[in-house]
């Protein structure tokens, strides 16, 4: 897991977004992909991030707080997320333990060949989980505590687009679901909206206590993933080798705007009554102090270069003022 390697990955995204204007159009271009969110602190905030930006006492600029955009199709958003979102979750499963309400987590997906599109399977899969969640059936099975969705998209060559639903459920310790009922059911509601789903792969349960949480905000982990999980690869590998994938990367964006990929754990943390402030924090802000003076960032600023400058100094070894302007020169 690395904070560096989520830059980089924004860094090509935000290169890709910008040289495939048209593909990201209602997107400003891709800066929206940056951010939508302004916070400013003593000096002007490029509107294109969010940051907290200080002048020190010896003239230079810190960066505080450097959080990307707010969306997990953002690589440096979903580093931070993901990891705020474990440690809500592994609070809560927490909290819910002494309840007696054990976690269970629930992985439903559907078959799809190569050429069908990520916005048909997901749209499938969206409709499939309506019919799933809903009526007489879930009334009478729901979990005593909100659900969380999750929501993963993989892709390979042999297979295509493999868009799937990871859910994670709390039950009474002494009364587990009927995971057998609950796999005929979907498998039913795929088939009724005229997809195919079998039994053995479309559903798929486990409870491993303590561990779910981590695994159901896994995001985190796959930036450090040398390799795909069963041969998918993630957008964030996509990113890695933009060019080699950018057929998928531009699909990916257009079908999975305004997409949420995350449901339910405000209304968990509500139903246990947890809230942000329970939570013990694990790590500060993640600061850096540049070799630039107040002049020079409000140069940047005035030519919305700041957020570029922040990337050029993660990317390459000794970074300045003089050095990036040579780089923009070239």
């Amino acid at each position: 897991m690395s904070l560096l390697h989520a830059y980089r990955l924004q860094h090509n995204l935000r290169r890709f977004a910008l040289s495939h204007p048209s593909a990201f159009s209602r997107e400003s271009q891709g800066q929206r992909i940056w951010d939508r969110a302004v916070i400013s602190h003593v000096l002007p905030v490029p509107s294109s991030s969010r940051v907290n930006v200080y002048a020190c006492d010896d003239g230079r600029v810190r960066y505080s707080s450097l959080l990307d955009a707010n969306s997990w199709r953002s690589p440096v958003s979903a580093y931070y997320k993901s990891i705020e979102l474990a440690r809500r979750l592994e609070h809560c499963t927490s909290v819910a333990a002494v309840r007696g309400l054990s976690p269970v987590m629930v992985t439903l997906t559907l078959r799809h060949s190569r050429a069908d599109s990520l916005l048909s399977v997901l749209d499938l899969l969206r409709q499939a989980w309506r019919y799933f969640s809903g009526g007489v059936w879930w009334q009478s099975r729901r979990p005593p505590l909100p659900v969380v969705r999750r929501l993963e998209i993989t892709w390979s060559p042999a297979n295509g687009w493999h868009p799937h639903l990871h859910l994670l459920c709390f039950f009474p310790s002494d009364a587990a679901p009927d995971l057998e009922d609950w796999r005929a059911r979907w498998v039913a509601a795929v088939k009724r909206l005229g997809g195919d789903a079998l039994p053995d792969v479309a559903f798929h349960a486990s409870s491993e206590g303590d561990a779910l949480p981590s695994y159901v905000s896994k995001l985190h982990l796959e930036f450090a993933m040398p390799h795909s999980k069963r041969g998918g690869l993630s957008i964030y590998h996509m990113l890695s080798s933009p060019h080699a994938y950018e057929g998928q990367i531009i699909e990916f964006y257009a079908a999975t705007r305004g997409v949420h990929f995350i449901g339910g754990v405000s209304q968990l943390m509500a139903a246990l009554g947890v809230t942000d402030d329970d939570i013990p924090e694990e790590a500060a802000a993640w600061d850096l102090v540049l070799s630039l003076t107040v002049d020079q960032y409000l140069y940047l600023v005035s030519h919305d270069l700041a957020v570029d400058f922040l990337t050029h100094c993660l990317l390459v070894p000794s970074p300045s003022f003089d050095n990036y302007l040579a780089s923009l020169a070239s």
